[in-house]
């Protein structure tokens, strides 16, 4: 399983989910040069934004990609505690 981070790459650096990769283009072009059956996991935040993302891997044959229920902040409080939780500033 890949594990993909779709956050910034400083919320990426700050808090992440080990072992995880940012979503860069590199991250993307290597990913679709890959196995297309691969299992991935794509989170960010909240899981608000992330299945527009799936649906991009998806589109792009990539049929196997599914998305973090909640996002980080959920695995932090469900899965693992030793993860930091952090809140968003919006305008």
């Amino acid at each position: 399983m890949t594990l993909v981070d779709t956050r910034t790459r400083e919320e990426h650096d700050a808090v992440k989910i080990t072992p995880s990769l940012l979503m860069t283009e590199n991250t993307l072009a290597t990913l679709s040069a890959e196995n297309p059956d691969q299992h991935i996991v794509l989170y960010d935040h909240s899981g608000k934004s992330v299945l527009d993302h799936v649906s991009w891997f998806r589109g792009h044959g990539l049929k196997n990609t599914h998305a973090l229920a909640g996002g980080i902040d959920a695995y932090a409080r469900e899965a693992d505690q030793s993860v930091p939780r952090y809140r968003l500033e919006m305008d």
